[in-house]
């Protein structure tokens, strides 16, 4: 670059915020208008002669009958009295509220109309009197009809007449018909029948998308009845090919697709099931309305069941993002619109993209429109259900009963079990769980390809590159002063393998170091290490105690929560770390949480929640249990569910009983069903 350049750029840069100053300066000098020095005239207003001549001049090119900005339409009595996109303008008897009033005096940050010539003071006296008035509109200035869009989606289905025609002993159905009228209109002679193998193989390669098997070939070629074309027909109808066939035309419509696309493009292992459901849909001849009914809201219908609930899969197809560093409020939000413009383009028939950014005059929905189907689905929360086939639910259930009865027989109580379910129960309630909007996003996050979901309980529950070694990285901004303990709880989860809490085959985890750095608030680059002076754990495995966790190495060792004689962990576990001097600054805290896993081979934590205590550390010695463990402790054993009771006690067995045989028994019996929810 030339220095002539690097001058010319200089100065532009410098005029630029001079200009941004000195426009400040005006502003400030400036106050904003006073509504007081327009006053609304007190002689009876004309709308005829005063008021429509001002809509004309001022308000018609940009609110008129060719363009609506904003969704105001300024030349029909009752879209101007509606209002627009921002609401009521006129508001008729009260000038002084009435938006039009503020935008032409120049009250709100804009200024009506924004060029050419201002609306005079006298003019906008006028108006407000007319307003004042009570914006009396005369019918013969009511405007033309609102112009109905012509768009194809927007026409009711007529069904034609079927036309006249000479050779009518060709026809053999009304399509036929309207195939010969233009044939008669061209002079051209229809082409004379097909051979039957010739019918058979376009038939069947257009109902099932394969060529006719060999035992339809010879059931067709030997039906000489004036219905065996029917009757084929009717047979490829009710192949389960002809789903399967016809099936593909609406998964190119709903972006259909086994992996999540993006770079790392992850597999969808079980969107089948989904596909299947359409495939289904049709071959079961499902009406159009409940086909569509299910699909965008199938969990929504009174007493949804698995099948209703699976239709709604139909939203889950959208592009999805799993690589390390993302948004992921930008992503959900991509998805969001993305959800919106599928279903304007598959059940509307519009490509209704260009209102999320504004509205075009040329367009039949509105910018304020979209985002009014974008709400509907911006509410939607994304949940991994259990949906086996049809075939299969009866043997689950009969599971789902032998599981019941293990969980009765195993849900026993002891005077030893519930002494201490009781101390659980009077644990201090010292831990404070950060709301979602307490960590900075997106610079929370994982490296390494993993992503931290947040779930409404303040846990994360982590996807995307799990088999990598990765560090969690926790950035918080908090008002908590003297902060003296951390602790961390690894969490179960229906998504984790054998439930959790880890990533890795068997449910386990290694969490290799905590590191914990913090600084003042506002000092974003201060950030100085806190030592950590001693840690507990509910459990640790052999050789991975929870010491390991503080020693500085990086690289070997760890926590892990293995028990050699369960076929699977399923079981929340919690460590508390005691910090060898408290955080404190007046002005609050930016903490940063390091949680640091080199193992690889998917041994990363799956659903993790940390949280923070002020309490004397001499009082945390006690306190690494798990949060859902101590709220299920704190019912009384009669106001325990089963589920909950079951869920305790293993707890109570693997911690400090894990070669209690009943224990390796439910286990197995939790580990081999597979449910239906």
């Amino acid at each position: 670059m030339t220095p002539f350049r690097y001058i010319l750029i200089l100065t532009l840069i410098v005029a630029f915020f001079g200009n941004i100053v000195i426009a400040a300066e005006k502003n400030s000098a400036m106050p904003p208008p006073n509504l007081a020095e327009y006053p609304a005239s007190s002689s009876p207003v004309d709308f005829k002669k005063e008021i429509w001549p001002l809509l004309q001049k001022y308000c018609h090119q940009c609110h008129g009958p060719e363009k609506q900005k904003g969704g105001l339409r300024l030349d029909r009595k009752e879209s101007a009295l509606s209002g627009g996109d921002s609401g009521a303008s006129i508001i008729p008897g009260e000038s002084g509220a009435s938006r039009i009033i503020h935008l032409m005096v120049g009250v709100e940050d804009e200024i009506m109309p924004p060029k050419g010539e201002r609306v005079k003071k006298e003019e906008i006296s006028l108006l407000r009197g007319w307003i004042d008035q009570g914006a009396n509109w005369p019918d013969e200035f009511r405007g033309g009809e609102q112009k109905k869009n012509d768009h194809w989606s927007f026409r009711a289905p007529v069904k034609p007449q079927v036309p006249e025609v000479q050779g009518n002993s060709w026809v053999s159905n009304p399509i036929d018909a309207f195939v010969l009228a233009r044939l008669e209109r061209e002079q051209i002679q229809p082409s004379p029948a097909a051979e039957k193998s010739t019918l058979l193989r376009r038939l069947s390669l257009d109902l099932t998308g394969l060529p006719p098997s060999q035992k339809e070939i010879e059931t067709y070629l030997g039906d000489h009845s004036a219905e065996a074309y029917e009757r084929l027909v009717d047979r490829l109808l009710a192949s389960p090919h002809f789903g399967e066939q016809w099936a593909r035309h609406w998964l190119d419509l709903a972006r259909y697709a086994d992996s999540d696309g993006y770079e790392k493009d992850f597999d969808r292992p079980h969107a089948w099931r989904w596909r299947d459901w359409v495939i289904d849909s049709i071959n079961e001849d499902q009406p159009f309305d409940q086909f569509t009914q299910e699909q965008i809201a199938g969990d929504l219908l009174p007493e949804a069941n698995l099948e209703q609930k699976v239709a709604t899969g139909f939203h889950r197809n959208s592009l999805l993002n799993r690589e390390g560093g993302v948004d992921i409020e930008e992503d959900r939000t991509k998805i969001v619109v993305d959800r919106v413009s599928t279903v304007g383009t598959v059940w509307l028939g519009l490509t209704v993209g260009c209102a999320e950014c504004h509205s075009h005059k040329y367009d039949p929905i509105s910018q304020k429109e979209f985002y009014q189907l974008y709400a509907y689905f911006n509410g939607t929360d994304d949940r991994d259900i259990k949906a086996p086939l049809k075939k299969e639910r009866q043997q689950i259930l009969n599971k789902e009963d032998e599981l019941t009865m293990a969980k009765k027989k195993y849900a026993t109580s002891t005077p030893e079990f519930e002494e201490w379910a009781k101390s659980v129960a009077g644990l201090e309630q010292i831990w404070h769980i950060p709301a979602q909007e307490d960590y900075e996003l997106p610079t929370f996050g994982a490296n390494n390809g993993a992503n931290l979901y947040p779930q409404e309980d303040g846990s994360f529950l982590v996807t995307g590159m799990v088999e990598n070694k990765t560090h969690y990285i926790m950035m918080l901004n908090t008002r908590l002063h003297g902060i003296t303990g951390i602790r961390v709880e690894a969490m179960t989860d229906e998504m984790l393998p054998k439930l959790g809490p880890g990533w890795a085959a068997n449910g386990n985890f290694l969490l290799n170091e905590l590191h914990v750095e913090s600084a003042p608030l506002k000092a974003l680059n201060e950030l100085k290490t806190n030592r950590i002076s001693s840690v507990s754990a509910d459990y640790s495995q052999h050789g991975f105690a929870i010491t390991n966790a503080i020693d500085g190495d990086f690289e070997n060792g760890g926590w892990a929560i293995d028990m050699p004689h369960l076929p699977m962990h399923g079981v929340d576990r919690a460590a508390v770390f005691i910090l060898e001097e408290a955080i404190d600054h007046p002005e609050g805290t930016r903490l940063k949480v390091n949680l640091v896993q080199h193992r690889g081979e998917s041994h990363t934590l799956g659903r993790v929640r940390v949280s923070y205590t002020t309490a004397e550390p001499s009082r945390l010695k006690k306190q690494a249990v798990p949060g859902r463990i101590r709220a299920i402790a704190e019912k009384a054993a009669a106001d325990r569910t089963l589920d909950e009771q079951v869920e305790l006690k293993r707890y109570w067995q693997a911690t400090f009983q894990p070669d209690a045989k009943e224990l390796v028994e439910i286990s197995k019996a939790l580990a081999e069903s597979p449910g239906i929810k």
